[in-house]
């Protein structure tokens, strides 16, 4: 029988993500370990599930809507970097 620890079953949810994730056409292979590499850092940095799943689910829907590769984005340009902050700053939490 399970534990009571993960009542919203946080893990199934970061699971399914994930897979979505690697189920995605519109997503290059790059950009996908990119979201998979800051997954594996964020727990190895003791980040938790959930918080793991809202990263990828939002690391997606970035990826799409600048449709360029998210590793490059701090060395390229500052135009991109500031609508980056700006897409994150209007995101409902």
């Amino acid at each position: 029988m399970e534990t009571m620890d993960d009542i919203h079953n946080y893990k199934r949810r970061l699971e399914n993500e994930l897979k979505r994730l690697q189920e995605a056409t519109d997503i290059s292979e790059k950009n996908k370990k990119a979201i998979l590499d800051f997954n594996n850092f964020c727990f190895s940095s003791g980040i938790g599930r959930s918080k793991n799943q809202r990263y990828v689910f939002d690391l997606k829907k970035l990826a799409r809507y600048l449709n360029k590769d998210l590793k490059d984005l701090y060395i390229q340009n500052c135009s991109i970097k500031q609508k980056v902050f700006i897409w994150i700053l209007v995101q409902n939490y």
